[in-house]
């Protein structure tokens, strides 16, 4: 049986899906389609990293063997967080790490 959601598309129990996004602000989109696929019964194939800027706020999580990663701010000084710079390293997996910076 096929369950269509509220965004169009069909999942099958079981079906494997791979979730790719390009542009991100919060990662909101990247978790809501995770939980669509799952509350459908599909299985997520892969989603490696999920990189967003929105907040400008530093941060690195990992949830469900999802990297959750937000380099900061290298720019003018936002609000009063640290100006940092975002690292990835692609290489037997995924790694994220932020360092920050002096000025």
């Amino acid at each position: 049986m096929l369950i269509q959601n509220s965004r169009g598309f069909k999942i099958a129990p079981g079906e494997k899906i791979l979730i790719v996004e390009d542009v991100v602000t919060k990662g909101g989109r990247v978790q809501e389609t995770i939980d669509i696929v799952r509350a459908n019964q599909g299985v997520v194939a892969g989603v490696a990293m999920v990189v967003s800027g929105h907040s400008h706020k530093a941060s690195v999580q990992v949830r469900d063997g999802v990297v959750f990663f937000n380099p900061g701010s290298a720019g003018p000084r936002r609000f009063s967080l640290p100006v940092t710079v975002g690292f990835v390293t692609v290489e037997d997996g995924v790694e994220a790490s932020v360092k920050e910076l002096a000025v």
